[in-house]
């Protein structure tokens, strides 16, 4: 996570805030037909796949 989210001004935020933003982008991810390909593939061959 490169930024804190949507806020108006820079500023500190709570590292439970980035955390929550980092779940909210991986749950979006797993979403991904190519992602789910890609988890299956490596727990499948140990391997990256490459698509």
């Amino acid at each position: 996570m490169l930024t804190g989210g949507d806020l108006s001004l820079p500023q500190w935020v709570p590292e439970e805030h980035l955390l929550e933003l980092e779940k909210q982008a991986f749950l979006a991810l797993l979403r991904n037909d190519k992602t789910q390909a890609r988890i299956v593939a490596m727990l499948e061959s140990g391997k990256p796949l490459r698509n």
